[in-house]
């Protein structure tokens, strides 16, 4: 689908901030809601957008909007830009598991990085080297999540480094 829905009540755009800004002060991921009157209770998101200045006229005419499911298991509207992203999110939904399912306390780590990853996010099985001023030690930008066990951790980290993240 080419162009926002009509007869659409409401759509999402999630636009990046690298390596163009929508907005010159804000320096965040966004999401923009169009809303418009409709009786169909539907609801359209995009992925996320990465676009470069250049491309900021028809920005909004080029997305591909992608109905999400209203009815989520939690609180959240997914960052969908094609139907086959819709489709493997549908065929996640169907599992009735939640995150609760995965996490633990155990010695299993997930770690990643809570800053920077303008353009990806780090997630990794072993805690990256760090040193400061010659010494090694641990960075306050880094940290860590247990699983349950020990095989969902490659698969946890696999999913996260994909696009699922920014879903």
């Amino acid at each position: 689908m080419r162009t926002a829905p009509s007869r659409c009540p409401l759509n999402r755009v999630n636009p990046t901030w690298r390596p163009a800004k929508l907005f010159d002060t804000v320096n965040r991921a966004l999401t923009v809601f169009v809303v418009t009157p409709s009786k169909a209770a539907r609801t359209f998101s995009t992925n996320y957008q990465k676009w470069t200045s250049d491309d900021r006229d028809g920005l909004f005419d080029r997305l591909n909007y992608v109905e999400v499911p209203r009815t989520r298991p939690a609180c959240w509207v997914p960052k969908l830009g094609n139907p086959i992203e819709q489709s493997i999110l549908a065929k996640c939904l169907l599992i009735k598991t939640s995150v609760k399912h995965f996490t633990a306390k155990s010695e299993h780590r997930v770690y990643y990085r809570t800053d920077g990853g303008l353009y990806w996010k780090v997630f990794t099985d072993f805690a990256p080297a760090f040193n400061l001023n010659g010494k090694q030690g641990h960075s306050s930008r880094e940290t860590w999540f247990t699983v349950a066990k020990k095989d969902f951790v490659k698969p946890i980290i696999a999913a996260l480094s994909s696009d699922v993240f920014w879903w």
